[in-house]
C-alpha cells in the first residue's frame, strides 16, 4: 500500500529543462507547453526526453539524480531512435496529417517501429515511478500509443491525454497505415481533450470509420470502459502577462514605442 498522497505525472516529448553546456547539469528551460501548464497552476512530476541523445550522457545516474531535484524523470533515446521517432514519424508523418497537409506527409515503416519503441520507453519510465491511484497526463501527438501502453502495465491509473494540434478528418487519417494502432493507443485514456469541438468530431468519426466503434457526443465505449471526450481550449498565462505589465520598464517601453508608432497598428 502506498504511504503518500496520489501524485500527478505529466508526460510530454520534451522535459522543461535544458542541459547547461558549461556545467552539464539540467536547468529549467520552459517552452510553450511548460509555460501554459505553469500558468494553469499544474504541479506535477515531469517525464520526457532531456534534450540530448543517450550516447551523449556520460553519467546516467548523475543525470537522473539532478533531474529528480527538478521533479523530472528522463527518457533516454538514442540518436537513431530520435531520428525515426521524432524527426521521422512524429514530424514527418503525423504532424502534416494532423494539420490536414496530407501531401506533405511521408511514410516509412521503420519510422513507426522507432515511434512504437520510444512510446514503450516512455511507458516504462512512467511505470517506474507511478503507483496505483496516480494521475498521468499525456501530451500531444508524439505519444499517441502511450495511454494504451500505460493501461497494459496493470497499474490503476487515471489517464488523461490532451492533443495540442488539430485532429484531421477521418478521410485523411485513413491514409495513415498505422491508423488502428494510433486510435487504439489514444483509447487507452480515461479522458481525451481537444482544442475545439471540430477536432473532437473528427476523432469520433475516425474511431467509427476505422475501428467500427460507435460513440456518444462525449463518450466512447472501449469494451466495458468509458472514454470521456472533452473540449478544453488552452489559454495563455494571464497572471504572468499581468505581472509583466506591472514590472519595471514596461511603462517606459510602452511609452517609447507608442510615440514611435503614433497611429500605426502592430
Amino acid at each position: 500500500p502506498r504511504t503518500s498522497m496520489p501524485k500527478t505525472i505529466l508526460v510530454a516529448n520534451r522535459l522543461p529543462v535544458r542541459i547547461d553546456a558549461e556545467t552539464g547539469k539540467p536547468v529549467p528551460s520552459p517552452g510553450g507547453l511548460a509555460s501554459a501548464l505553469t500558468g494553469a497552476g499544474v504541479a506535477a512530476t515531469w517525464v520526457g526526453w532531456p534534450g540530448i541523445a543517450a550516447e551523449e550522457v556520460e553519467d546516467e545516474a548523475a543525470l537522473v539524480a539532478s533531474l529528480a531535484e527538478l521533479d523530472a524523470r528522463p527518457v533516454l533515446l538514442t540518436s537513431s531512435e530520435l531520428t525515426g521517432f521524432y524527426d521521422g514519424y512524429s514530424n514527418g508523418t503525423l504532424w502534416p496529417l494532423m494539420h490536414s497537409m496530407g501531401e506533405r506527409a511521408r511514410f516509412d515503416r521503420a519510422w513507426f517501429d522507432d515511434y512504437a519503441a520510444a512510446n514503450a520507453k516512455f511507458a516504462a519510465a512512467v511505470a517506474d515511478i507511478a503507483e496505483d491511484g496516480d494521475t498521468v497526463w499525456v501530451h500531444d501527438y508524439q505519444l499517441f500509443l502511450l495511454p494504451e501502453l500505460l493501461r497494459e502495465t496493470g497499474l490503476e491509473l487515471r489517464i488523461g491525454c490532451f492533443l495540442h494540434t488539430p485532429f484531421p478528418s477521418s478521410d485523411l487519417l485513413r491514409t495513415l497505415p498505422d491508423k488502428k494502432a494510433v486510435l487504439r493507443g489514444l483509447l487507452g485514456a480515461d479522458l481525451i481533450g481537444f482544442h475545439t469541438y471540430n477536432y473532437l468530431r473528427h476523432f469520433r468519426s475516425s474511431v467509427l470509420r476505422v475501428l467500427g466503434i460507435e460513440s456518444e457526443v462525449d463518450t466512447i465505449w472501449a469494451g466495458s470502459r468509458a472514454v470521456r471526450l472533452g473540449v478544453f481550449p488552452i489559454g495563455h498565462d494571464q497572471a504572468g502577462f499581468g505581472a509583466s505589465m506591472r514590472a519595471e520598464g514596461f511603462r517606459a517601453a510602452f511609452d517609447k514605442y507608442s510615440a514611435e508608432l503614433g497611429s500605426k497598428n502592430v
